[in-house]
């Protein structure tokens, strides 16, 4: 019952404080002040944030290097990576660090090259480091139409280049 008492003593106190016009200025106009700005700053800093993560020059990949080459050209796969770095899409930049897909690329050079395995990495901020280990020579294959690379299994590594018809010979003879 005692404490009955001092409620009724706190709620008449304040209804004397209303009657007069009296109120507290930090206890409620404070909390819901501070919850829109809240509401109102916190997303356009995060918007804001993700949009200079995205956007900012120094977090575009522009340094490329490679390790492993001997019978790949390297322009050949240089052709490839720029290709998979430039933007496709205005509002997405390709070449963006925290978006470019390192997994598809090491996939697609992997499907375009004879390799025995390939590691791409993202180096923090702006590179990209390729290394891979190409498949092993064993051999040259002529069809007579073209010069072919094989593998120790017999697969095909690289097309060389044409039969010339210079390199035939040809000879005739009769019975």
């Amino acid at each position: 019952m005692h404490r009955v008492k001092s409620n009724r003593r706190k709620f008449k106190h304040q209804e004397e404080a209303s009657v007069l016009g009296l109120y507290n200025p930090y206890k409620t106009k404070k909390a819901a002040h501070l919850l829109k700005i809240k509401g109102t700053f916190l997303p356009i800093i995060l918007i804001s944030w993700i949009g200079l993560l995205l956007y900012l020059p120094h977090f575009r990949i522009n340094k490329i290097s490679y390790s492993g080459l001997n019978i790949i050209k390297q322009a050949e796969i240089d052709d490839i990576v720029r290709d998979q770095l430039t933007a496709r899409s205005p509002v997405w930049p390709r070449n963006n660090y925290f978006i470019f897909n390192d997994a598809a690329l090491a996939e697609l050079l992997t499907d375009k090259f004879s390799l025995n395995s390939i590691v791409v990495k993202k180096v923090f901020p702006n590179s990209l480091s390729i290394q891979l280990q190409e498949k092993v020579s064993a051999g040259i294959y002529d069809n007579g139409e073209g010069y072919y690379l094989l593998d120790e299994e017999g697969n095909s590594i690289k097309y060389l280049r044409g039969v010339r018809a210079s390199e035939f010979s040809y000879s005739t003879s009769t019975p």
